[in-house]
């Protein structure tokens, strides 16, 4: 038989599943005498290429035992590639199985994980792992088959397997690579270190595809995001045949008005990404006729929306089980968006650049959402792991379901436990796509005073400056700068009666100031937008007092600030330089606002 060899590489989230595996559970061994096997090279969960040849040699040691018993076939494939084209590709060279995996390497210790997945209905029948020293290497290459019970077990006291080197019935602890031993559902992922975690200890093991969600018996929930290897037509229709091959994240949780139970109307998702965006997309059914939804709201950000039929989603793209992005679109269309910090402030003056399209069917209403990376920011590294909530609130029949059970005590703003949220695993974010806004504007003015002595005819004058620079520093770093500061295009502030002593509380709105502004929120009710607190409680830092004395505006003249995340650290620093304004008695000043907060424990 003739071989071609190529190099396979399967994205790392496509193959470790949380922890050891069970050989209880698993399909009887087939027989493959005589049967097609594909046989992939071994993806490089570290990601270190300087050990990219043990992926390589593990595939030839499995191939070549293979040939024994089946006919293998080497298969040519790119690290972009879906479990839905390794399985046309399985179909296109008549193979029967695919035998693929991963290892991983910490330290001295090497584990290599393996599947055997039936091509014909994507099922994964036999999976394992075999965990050992680096140096053992050879001999654990030889012990993969009879892990999956291809072949018999090595009995020979020359290579015979170290105690619990093969794991098929009894479940062990992962390798932890970045030596976190918390656990339980408050365990996250390493902040800003640039590992790779494909999943998190203490939460469900990710689903492998088709399937998208999984969910252990303590309520642990974590789902998979998918590569596109077309870009969606976003059109709100949900018939690209991405939608028929892949399964949808359902089965949500009724928090209003019987916690617990399910929902009297189906919610289906989907998560995906390319190179540029992630992709939500929805499907909610909807027993009712059209009619009789409540669907009346279309002004961005307005809480009314809130009390429309529609579906929300919150991304911890840091992980963090504090901070998050909500979005909420309505069946019109209609969408409010903003950013939540500390699980109680928010901010919903923070608009990103994304897109929506909504449309119908004959049970129920669709949705497709777009949000380019360029407008989130996340822990460095390609391959993601993020906390997701979903919330489906049926307005109609006063009814709410999420998809993780959340504390009914907090009402409408149940969402902002991003702590309870689910984890959401296989999104492969670009690790070079830096955000860079200009948004410069210029003024011009002409003047003419005939009754003036010396008279003005046609006199020009103007101004120019740049409202907002920002610029991504890094994926989860944002540089914000300001120049001869105008801010005419702020949206006017909502008009308040004040009938106590006390000065009204108007939110920020000037864009400058807006990306993570919880992180200088810090104090009462009233802190940057907060929803949460204590209203007695001082506020400690107000930015509305930049730029304005006696309630008249002051002249900027230039400002820098940077925020974001840094490992453990959440840093805010800020720097506005004001001019004299004679009429408000204003001096020059200058302003500095520095925060730093630091992780502690879980």
């Amino acid at each position: 038989m003739r071989a071609s060899r190529y190099l396979f590489l399967i994205p790392l989230s496509l193959l470790l599943g949380g922890g050891a595996v069970s050989g209880r559970n698993q399909a009887p061994t087939p027989d493959l005498t005589g049967q097609r096997v594909l046989v992939t090279t071994f993806s490089n969960t570290a990601g270190d290429p300087n050990t990219d040849w043990i992926g390589e040699g593990i595939r030839e040691a499995v191939s070549t035992r293979m040939s024994d018993i089946a006919a293998v076939t080497l298969v040519t494939g790119s690290a972009s590639m879906t479990n839905v084209d390794r399985l046309e590709l399985a179909r296109q060279t008549a193979a029967e199985w695919i035998i693929h995996g991963a290892y991983q390497i910490v330290g001295p210790r090497i584990r290599i994980t393996v599947r055997m997945t039936e091509a014909a209905t994507g099922t994964v029948v036999r999976q394992t792992r075999v965990d050992g020293r680096r140096e053992e290497l050879f001999t654990l290459q030889d012990r993969i088959l009879p892990a999956l019970g291809l072949e018999p077990p090595v009995t020979s006291s020359r290579e015979r397997p170290p105690e619990n080197s093969v794991s098929t019935h009894a479940a062990s602890p992962p390798i932890d690579p970045v030596g976190l031993k918390a656990t339980g559902h408050e365990r996250s992922a390493p902040v800003g270190s640039g590992g790779k975690p494909p999943f998190v200890a203490g939460t469900a093991a990710p689903p492998i595809l088709p399937a998208t969600m999984a969910r252990d018996e303590t309520g642990q929930t974590t789902v998979r995001a998918v590569r596109l290897s077309d870009s969606l037509n976003l059109d709100g229709e949900l018939d690209e045949a991405v939608y028929g091959s892949i399964d949808p994240i359902s089965d949500f949780i009724q928090y209003e008005p019987v916690p617990g139970i399910s929902p009297t109307e189906k919610t289906e998702v989907w998560l995906f990404f390319d190179d540029t965006h992630f992709y939500i997309s929805a499907r909610c059914w909807h027993s009712l006729p059209e009619s009789d939804w409540i669907a009346n709201e279309m002004r961005r950000d307005n809480f009314n929306l809130l009390r429309n039929e529609h579906f929300g989603f919150m991304l911890d793209t840091f992980y963090d089980r504090r901070n998050g992005i909500i979005v909420n679109i309505t069946p019109l269309g209609g969408r409010m968006d903003g950013e939540v910090a500390n699980e109680r402030n928010w901010n919903g003056d923070w608009n990103p650049i994304w897109n929506v399209r909504t449309s119908r069917f004959d049970g129920g209403g669709t949705l497709e959402a777009e949000i380019p990376f360029k407008s989130l920011r996340y822990r460095p590294g390609r391959n993601q792991v993020w906390g997701i909530q979903l919330r489906r609130n049926l307005q109609s029949k006063n009814e709410i379901a999420y998809l993780t059970p959340l504390d009914r005590g907090l009402g409408g703003s149940a969402i902002f436990q991003v702590s309870q949220a689910a984890t959401l695993v296989g999104v492969e974010a670009p690790t070079s796509n830096r955000l860079v806004e200009i948004k410069p504007y210029v003024i011009g003015d002409v003047n003419t005073l005939a009754t003036s002595v010396p008279g003005l005819s046609n006199e020009l004058s103007g101004t120019a400056g740049l409202d907002v620079v920002k610029i991504g520093v890094t994926e989860n770093l944002t540089a914000d700068f300001t120049i001869n500061t105008d801010f005419a295009q702020v949206e006017a502030d909502e008009q308040q009666v004040n009938l106590t002593r006390f000065s009204l509380f108007f939110p920020e709105k000037r864009e400058f100031f807006l990306e993570n502004q919880g992180v200088f929120g810090f104090g009462g009710g009233g802190s940057q937008g907060s929803l949460g607190g204590s209203a007695e409680t001082p506020v400690l830092f107000y930015s509305r007092q930049i730029g304005l004395s006696s309630g008249q505006g002051v002249p900027i003249t230039g400002g820098g600030r940077l925020t974001g995340r840094t490992g453990r650290f959440s840093l805010g620093l800020l720097n506005i330089q004001t001019g004299e304004e004679s009429t408000a008695n204003a001096l020059s000043t200058n302003f500095t606002v520095a925060r730093i907060k630091r992780d502690v424990l879980r």
